[in-house]
Order: structure tokens, then C-alpha cells, then sequence
């Protein structure tokens, strides 16, 4: 990369070159000292560090404490050996917030086998910049390593147009951490925007994007294969993830766990709240590969949503036997909603949760619920009579054909005006429904309440829609 082709907006004063300091672009040498001469040749105020294309060996060096541009060739290969991070961004043991105007851009980095993370952003340094970096199969051997990793409090974490991608190394790409050791979470101050980022994983695993930032916006990325590709902090709410191109893990790998293509999280006391998923598609691999992950998930048992949508997804291989959003049966789960949802090949996706939950949904496409082909009966009645009925997700059950309403069953073609005034049926319909998250089978009962009052006259094909209706699973 020749500085003709980097914002020199974001570039601190005039460059120092490494090649000046005895860097060996060969590969042969540690670059460890010679990265730290010019590093201290830089201005106390900051500067631009410039490491021009070649093959760069080093064990360390590259430790700023002060505001500084990072800009590295495109195919600046940086192959670090050291056991810390291959880049620091700023002084640690800070406590209060420095808005540093720190910048990254370009570079390859390699191998990592023993290092901490890549491109690491201690506590209280605010405002990072990175762009355009490559991470080629970097990482340490225990999976705990991160492409860039923000430690807490720096507030808004920019990650543009960088590649991540993985062989056999089960490393991670970024996070935008929000923790402080002893401290606990910062409450969503380290606020990511990651747009336009490459993260691939050959089946190895690691996660794509974390960010437990409020107001974090994470659009226009295609990342495959990470376990999960994006976690969502409870800390990170109002945040939103749009436009992505998401793959689930597969079957064939190294990792156990169901592929997820979004995971929330639930940190002791809060709830993912307000996160708005749209517009993304997600290859759940369901069909193709076995994979049992679902688009939206609970990282634990005890993780749960309020006021979040996911509304205008699309999704490849979408086995429609698993939810695409699944939630822990936990009650209050309140005001979630979804339309718009298209599983390719398979219909309309079945966005649900266990038990209670499906409360919480409204303004999805129906859930049917067949209960006609004399299956279902009316009980109560003196004459058992058979019903179809659909269900949506906002509690509306529709039911078509005959319509219960008086001590006998009302023949076709029989007003409903007739039905007593204050009269207030006392019926069921139950039948047999196939959980899709559990995979069992149970009785599904339909009480019908309040007073159904019309003035036309019902036939076979009459449908009429109830609000006040609560059922049970039995």
C-alpha cells in the first residue's frame, strides 16, 4: 500500500518508516527492535508508523502509548512469534476515558501460535480505527486469541473492510469486550460499528463479532462459520444487526455446539432488549449439513429477549422441524415481533419459542394448527362437531367452517344474531400439535371466551376471528 492510497485525514504528522530503523522485510531477522526504535522515534503527541509491504518476523515492539496511525502495505506480512499482543493501541492501567483517534489500516497478519490477541485496545482508549487488515489463520493454539479485541470503555470501536479467516485455528475475530477485571461489564460503553467484514472459518470454529456496546451497529458483513457468527451482550441493547451474509456452522466440525447465527446473552440482571435484526440472510445449513442451530438463539438457559424484531430475513436450508428463533421457556417475554421472514424452498419460517412464549410474538405469519379432518371435536356441545382453526403468533386464532356459540352446535347457514344476549359459551377444541423445539407431541387446547354476537349466517367456509382467546399446552 503506498500512502497515496490512505486517508490522510486519519494519519498523525509526517511518517516514520521501520526500514529506517533496520526492519528486515525478509523475514529472517526479529523485527522486535527495530519496531520499537521508531516506535520512540515518533512524536510524544503521536504520529503515522509506516511499514511498508515485505515479510516482517517479530517477537514484539509494537506498543503505543500514545495517539498514533498504524499504516502497513497490503501485503505487509506480519508474522508474529512473541507471547503478547502483536499490536497494543494505547498505555494500560488507564481510568478515564482517552480519546485517542488511534488508526490501523492495512498489514497480514500471521500465525499468533502464542500470542494474547491480535490487535489489542486496553481499558478507557477511546475511538479506534481499524481497516483494510488481513488475518490469515492467526491465532493461539487454545482458541482465546482475537483478531482485535477492545478491553472496555472505549466507546465507539470502528472495524472496517478487515478479513479474518481461519484453516484449523479456532481463534476469533473481533470483540468489543466491555469487561474490566474486578470491575465486572462497563454497561455497554464499548459501542461497535463493524461494516464490511470478511470472516471465514474452514469448520474450525471461534466466533465471529462480539460487542456488548448499546447502540452497536453491526451491518454488511459476511461471516461463516464461527460458533456463534455474532453475540449479542445483554449490555448491548438497541443495537442493531442489518445486511449481513451469515453461514452456520456445519456438522463437520471440530466444535460441539449447535452453530447459531446470532447468540444473546444474559449477564445476571438484563435482558437482550430492543435489538433490531433485519434484512440479513443466513444459510442455517439445517438441511444440507445437519446442522441444529437456529438464526437467533439464547447463549444459556437463562438468557431472554423484550422488545427486540427480526423481521425481513431470508435463510438457505432451513429445516422448518427447528426454530428459526428460539427462546428459553421464560415468561415476559414481552413485545418481540417478526414479519417478513422467508425461508427459501421451505415456506414461511416458523419464528416461535417454547411453551408460554409464543405470547410474545406479533405480526408473524400464522402458525396453522390443523384441527379438522375430524380430528378435532368441540366438547361441551350436544353434538360433537369437527373444526379447522389457524393460530398467530399475536394470539388471534381464526377458526373456519363451524363456529360454537350456543348450549347445541348451529347447523350451516344458522345467524349468529340468534345467540342470546350476554350469553357466554363454554367450549374447547384440542388436538394433537408437534412441538418444533422439543420435538414432542402434545394436546393443545382452545378455550373460546367472551360473547360471539354477528348478524350473518355461517356456512361451511365461515371464518371468524377471536382476540380474547388463551389456550394451553396439556
Amino acid at each position: 500500500m503506498s500512502l497515496t492510497k490512505v486517508s490522510f485525514s486519519m494519519i498523525n504528522g509526517a511518517p516514520v518508516n521501520v526500514l529506517d530503523y533496520g526492519a528486515d522485510p525478509t523475514g529472517v531477522s526479529d523485527c522486535a527492535t527495530a519496531f520499537a526504535l521508531a516506535v520512540a522515534a515518533l512524536p510524544t503527541t503521536g504520529g503515522t508508523l509506516y511499514i511498508p509491504d515485505g515479510n516482517y518476523t517479530y517477537t514484539g515492539g509494537l506498543i503505543f502509548n500514545y495517539p498514533v496511525s498504524l499504516v502497513m502495505g497490503e501485503n505487509a506480512f506480519m508474522n508474529y512469534t512473541g507471547t503478547g499482543n502483536a499490536v497494543q493501541l494505547g498505555a494500560l492501567g488507564k481510568s478515564a476515558i482517552d480519546i485517542s483517534w488511534y488508526y490501523v489500516t492495512g498489514g497480514v497478519f500471521t500465525n499468533g501460535d502464542d500470542a494474547v490477541h491480535g490487535i489489542y485496545i486496553p481499558a478507557w482508549v477511546g475511538y479506534p480505527t481499524i481497516e483494510n487488515v488481513r488475518f490469515e489463520d492467526f491465532g493461539n493454539t487454545d482458541g482465546s486469541s482475537w483478531g482485535i479485541f477492545a478491553q472496555s470503555q472505549n466507546w465507539l470501536v470502528k472495524v472496517f473492510n478487515c478479513t479474518h479467516q481461519t484453516g484449523l485455528k479456532k481463534s476469533s475475530f473481533c470483540a468489543a469486550a466491555g469487561f474490566i477485571s474486578g470491575l465486572g461489564f462497563d454497561f455497554g460503553s464499548s459501542q461497535l460499528f463493524a461494516s464490511g467484514n470478511n470472516c471465514l472459518s474452514s469448520a474450525a470454529g471461534g466466533q465471529g463479532i462480539l460487542t456488548t456496546g448499546a447502540g452497536s451497529q453491526i451491518t454488511g458483513n459476511k461471516i461463516e462459520g464461527r460458533n456463534p457468527n455474532i453475540t449479542i451482550s445483554s449490555f448491548a441493547n438497541s443495537s442493531t444487526i442489518t445486511n449481513n451474509y451469515f453461514e452456520s456452522l456445519t456438522a463437520n466440525t471440530v466444535d460441539s455446539n449447535p452453530g447459531h447465527c446470532i447468540e444473546f446473552t444474559y449477564d445476571g440482571a438484563f435482558a437482550a432488549r430492543g435489538l433490531v435484526i433485519e434484512n440479513n440472510y443466513g444459510n442455517l445449513h439445517q438441511t444440507d449439513f445437519g446442522n441444529t442451530g437456529s438464526f437467533v438463539a439464547p447463549q444459556d438457559m437463562s438468557a431472554f429477549m423484550l422488545e427486540c424484531t427480526v423481521n425481513h430475513n431470508s435463510f438457505g436450508a432451513c429445516n422448518t422441524a427447528i426454530p428459526v428463533v428460539k427462546l428459553n421457556n421464560i415468561v415476559n417475554q414481552n413485545r418481540n415481533s417478526g414479519i417478513g421472514n422467508n425461508a427459501a424452498g421451505n415456506g414461511f419460517p416458523v419464528l416461535r419459542s417454547d411453551g408460554s412464549n409464543i405470547f410474545g410474538w406479533a405480526g408473524e405469519e400464522p402458525h396453522i394448527i390443523n384441527l379438522g379432518v375430524g380430528v378435532s371435536t368441540e366438547t361441551g356441545g350436544s353434538n360433537p362437531r369437527t373444526a379447522k382453526a389457524q393460530m398467530s403468533v399475536d394470539r388471534i386464532v381464526t377458526f373456519s367452517g363451524y363456529i360454537f356459540a350456543t348450549s347445541t352446535t348451529i347447523p350451516a347457514g344458522t345467524g349468529l344474531a340468534t345467540v342470546p344476549s350476554g350469553y357466554v359459551p363454554n367450549r374447547q377444541v384440542a388436538t394433537l400439535v408437534f412441538d418444533e423445539v422439543t420435538g414432542t407431541t402434545g394436546v393443545l387446547t382452545i378455550s373460546i371466551l367472551g360473547v360471539i354476537s354477528l348478524s350473518v349466517n355461517l356456512t361451511s367456509s365461515s371464518v371468524l376471528s377471536l382476540e380474547s382467546v388463551t389456550y394451553s399446552i396439556q
